[in-house]
């Protein structure tokens, strides 16, 4: 299941460009679409947090997937902590957006995509 769920997602990550900061820009759009949707979880995602609440152990494939994105982010040219920060952000809105938790409108939700992606660009040109 966990091949399911991150296969797109590796997919995306793989066309990330040489520039310093680019496979953190790729994890953000990955991650948060471009606009704004109220579109539920996946059946995949939501398949997946369901194996999780009956079998936690079930989880260790993701640990080892996000363990491999991590180092890669923190080797991606720019500030480790930029980076880490940037990444647990973009991981705490797909929380949010996964759980219905509050997650930014319309305008919020644009204006926090470019956000992140000026914070990635400021840290590229330290």
């Amino acid at each position: 299941m966990v091949d399911r769920l991150t296969r797109a997602f590796e997919d995306a990550l793989a066309q990330a460009g040489p520039r310093p900061g680019d496979f953190l820009r790729a994890y953000v759009e990955a991650t948060i679409p471009e606009r704004h949707t109220t579109a539920p979880a996946d059946r995949v995602t939501a398949a997946l947090l369901a194996v999780v609440l009956v079998d936690p152990s079930e989880l260790e494939p993701l640990r080892e997937r996000f363990a491999a994105w991590q180092t890669r982010l923190a080797d991606d040219g720019i500030d480790p902590a930029a980076a880490t920060a940037v990444r647990l952000a973009v991981d705490g809105w797909w929380a949010a957006r996964l759980l219905g938790l509050a997650s930014p409108g319309p305008d919020l939700h644009e204006g926090t995509g470019r956000y992140l992606m000026e914070a990635i660009d400021r840290a590229a040109r330290d």
